[in-house]
C-alpha cells in the first residue's frame, strides 16, 4: 500500500490538498481537508513549502503522511486490500465515523472504542495510541479474529510478555495497556457480547517510580536562568505549574481572563471542578509576558525542562530504581511536566499549609492520597513540626 499527496486544482489560485492511496494500479482518492494556495505548494516533492504562506499546515500534513505510513504497514501485514486502506484513511481523516461492531471480536470492538468515548475513557491520542499497540500484538500473533471468549489468561500471558519483550515497554506502560484492555472487556460484557469474566484477573504490572520535587531555591534558579526561545518557554510554562499546583492540561491553558482580583480561577479539565488559586506575582508576570500560558506541547516540555533544569544547576544525584536494581541519577533527568504539580504542593505543605487547604487545589479527596502524593523526608517533616508549640 502506498500514498502521495497532491493538489485537486493546481491551476486555481486556492486547491484542496488530496490523498491518492494506491495498490498496485489500483486507486482511491480522498481529500486532507486542507486548502492552501497552490504557490505554496511543492510540486517536485508533493508537499507544503515550509517558508511559504501555508507553512504552518506542514506539520499537519507531515503527520497525516506518517499516520497512513503507519496504516499502510498495518493493512500490509493483515494481507488487506486497498479497500480496508481507503476505510481505516478515511477513519483517520474524519471523513467516516465508526459503527458499533456486534460480531463478538476483540479487534472491530476495540476499533470502535478507540474512535468514541465511554465514561471517562476518553477517545484522545492517547487511547488511540494504546489500540494502534493492541492492533499492532493482534497482528504479529495472527490474532485478528479472536473473539472475546477466547481472551483467556494464555492470551493475557502472551501479551505481556510481547510488550516486554519485543517492545521493551516499563512496567507502567503495559499497566495502562491492561487497563484499556479490561475496560473494553467490560464494555463488551454490559452490552451483552461476551460472559467471559477471565479478564478481571488479570492484574496490572505496576512498577513503583522515584517522584522528585524542586525546592522553592530550586524555583529561583529557573526564573533567574537568561534563556530564550523554546527554553525559555519550557521554564516559564513550568514554573506556572510550580505555583499554581495543576495538572499540565490545566496550567496549559491559562489567559489572562482567568484571573481576576489576584486569583486565579479555573474548572480543571479531568474533574470539572472549579478552583481558586491565589494567583503568584511570577504566575502573572509570565500570564502578562505571553498574554497566556506558553504554547508547548506536553512532549516538548517534557523534553526542554531537562535541559533547562541541567543549565540551573539542578543535578543533585537521586537513587533511583531500575529493571536491574537501583542507580544514581541526576536529578534534572527525572523532572517532567507532572513534577511542576507534585513541587507546588510539596512545598505548601513544608510551608505550613494545612492539607485540607492544598487539597482543595488538587483535587484528593482523602488526606491519605495526598501525603503519599507529597514529597517530604523524615528529617523535613521533623523541622516542620520542630516549630510546633508542642514541642517549644
Amino acid at each position: 500500500m502506498k500514498h502521495t499527496f497532491f493538489l485537486a486544482h493546481p491551476d486555481k489560485e486556492v486547491s484542496a490538498i488530496l490523498i491518492c492511496l494506491r495498490d498496485g494500479s489500483k486507486r482511491k482518492t480522498i481529500s486532507t481537508g486542507i486548502n492552501i494556495r497552490t504557490t505554496s505548494w511543492d510540486k517536485e516533492n508533493k508537499t507544503i513549502i515550509k517558508k511559504s504562506v501555508d507553512g504552518v499546515y506542514l506539520g499537519r500534513l507531515a503527520k497525516l503522511d506518517v499516520d497512513i505510513l503507519k496504516i499502510a504497514k498495518t493493512v500490509d501485514a493483515s494481507e488487506g486490500g486497498l479497500t480496508d486502506f481507503y476505510d481505516e484513511v478515511m477513519l483517520l481523516v474524519g471523513k467516516k465515523k465508526v459503527k458499533e461492531d456486534t460480531s463478538k471480536q476483540l479487534l472491530p470492538f476495540y476499533r470502535y472504542w478507540s474512535a468514541n468515548s465511554f465514561g471517562k475513557h476518553k477517545a484522545d491520542r492517547h487511547t488511540k495510541f494504546v489500540f494502534e499497540r493492541m492492533q499492532e500484538f493482534l497482528v504479529a500473533k495472527d490474532l485478528q479474529k479472536i473473539t472475546f471468549e477466547e481472551v483467556d489468561y494464555i492470551f493475557f500471558m502472551e501479551f505481556l510478555k510481547w510488550m516486554e519483550e519485543d517492545k521493551e515497554y516499563k512496567k507502567n506502560t503495559q499497566g495502562e495497556h491492561v487497563k484499556l484492555l479490561k475496560a473494553v472487556m467490560n464494555e463488551a460484557m454490559k452490552r451483552g457480547l461476551h460472559s467471559n469474566t477471565d479478564f478481571k484477573h488479570f492484574e496490572k504490572p505496576v512498577e513503583k517510580i522515584e517522584s522528585v520535587y524542586l525546592s522553592l531555591q530550586e524555583y529561583d534558579l529557573l526564573y533567574n536562568l537568561e534563556l530564550e526561545g523554546t527554553e525559555a518557554k519550557a521554564r516559564d510554562l513550568f514554573l506556572i505549574g510550580c505555583y499554581t499546583a495543576l495538572r499540565v492540561s490545566d496550567y496549559s491553558r491559562l489567559t489572562p481572563n482567568d484571573i481576576k482580583d489576584g486569583f486565579i480561577y479555573i474548572e480543571q479539565k479531568k474533574t470539572k471542578k472549579r478552583v481558586v488559586i491565589p494567583a503568584h506575582a511570577r504566575v502573572k508576570e509570565i500570564i502578562k509576558k505571553y498574554n497566556g500560558s506558553p504554547q508547548l506541547c506536553e512532549p516538548t516540555l517534557n523534553e526542554y525542562i531537562k535541559k533547562v533544569c541541567r543549565k540551573a544547576g539542578i543535578t543533585e544525584k537521586v537513587n533511583v530504581r531500575t529493571k536491574d536494581g537501583y542507580e544514581y541519577k541526576e536529578k534534572c533527568d527525572l523532572v517532567t511536566t507532572h513534577t511542576a504539580r507534585r513541587s507546588a504542593a510539596t512545598n505548601m505543605a513544608l510551608n505550613g499549609t494545612p492539607l485540607r487547604d492544598i487539597m482543595q487545589i488538587t483535587g484528593h479527596t482523602l488526606e491519605s492520597s495526598l501525603l503519599r502524593y507529597i514529597k517530604i523526608s523524615d528529617e523535613q517533616n521533623a523541622r516542620r513540626l520542630a516549630s510546633n508549640p508542642f514541642f517549644l
